[in-house]
């Protein structure tokens, strides 16, 4: 059991950071000041500081957020979100998870219907760049062995199908990919808002959504890329590794017209895919 000093030590801890994330206005009793400066001085430049140092790691990773929204909103955004939000560790990541969901509750940003789910577009990118890569190659003698082209989607659909048949390998998406749906066209918002972007400078809501996957190799910077209804599918039943018999089965059944055989060697070739021989 704590004794009863550590347990007011924790107390105060637990008060000092519901004042420094704006949950209280009440400063800790307990708290020391410093030579030449009040309590309430030192407290605040503390709190300052936290504040500071959050909103501008949240600048790094939602900068076309804070253009679409103009930097005196983002910030404002940002003090609501930091008071309004309970977090469980207040870790950088877990920043970037929370905010996204916080825009689609805010209510000064409600007709921005499309916010949140750039928002998610940036977490996500900043999630794949921060995830370490497997540089660890795939063992495919079994495949291989088999004269598969595994860069050409358009030969070998039979003898690659076969071959995964035969050899045991399941298939799987890579660790550092996301998936993400949107009703909105965001990568065309996330493309307008780059540096050196000069097409097409207008964007039309109405002109639907799209499905996205977020993805990167080695120590690469991660690619955005559109995808198909069937290849959405593929890359969403992967969460987890699957064997060719059941993938190609549960693709079937969302769509009795899907075309295995050309889809996965297709998304193997892009590599939104890979090769996982089975233990």
């Amino acid at each position: 059991m704590m004794s009863t000093e550590t347990e007011s030590l924790a107390e105060l801890q637990r008060q000092f950071s519901d004042w420094v994330n704006g949950k209280t206005q009440q400063i800790p009793t307990d708290s020391k000041s410093a030579q030449h400066l009040s309590v309430k001085d030192c407290a605040q430049v503390y709190r300052d500081s936290v504040f500071l140092t959050r909103l501008n790691a949240l600048i790094l990773a939602f900068p076309v957020t804070q253009a679409l929204i103009g930097d005196k909103c983002f910030q404002q955004t940002v003090n609501q979100f930091l008071q309004q939000v309970t977090f469980k560790h207040s870790t950088f990541e877990e920043f970037t998870a929370e905010f996204p969901r916080f825009l689609g509750t805010c209510k000064p940003l409600q007709t921005l219907v499309y916010l949140p789910d750039v928002a998610k577009l940036e977490a996500c990118y900043e999630q794949i760049m921060e995830l370490p890569t497997d540089t660890s190659p795939v063992d495919t003698h079994d495949i291989d062995r088999h004269n598969i082209d595994k860069h050409n989607s358009d030969t070998n659909n039979a003898a690659l199908s076969n071959a995964l048949k035969t050899t045991h390998i399941h298939i799987q998406r890579p660790a550092t990919s996301a998936l993400l749906q949107s009703d909105y066209p965001i990568l065309k918002i996330w493309q307008l808002h780059q540096p050196g972007y000069s097409q097409e400078q207008t964007v039309d809501l109405d002109e639907g959504g799209e499905q996205l996957i977020i993805w990167r190799v080695q120590q690469q910077s991660p690619v955005i890329e559109r995808l198909s209804q069937d290849e959405w599918q593929l890359l969403a039943l992967l969460e987890q590794p699957h064997d060719i018999n059941t993938l190609c089965e549960k693709l079937l059944a969302k769509n009795e017209h899907c075309q295995p055989q050309q889809l996965i060697p297709s998304c193997l070739a892009k590599g939104w895919i890979s090769l996982l021989p089975s233990v």
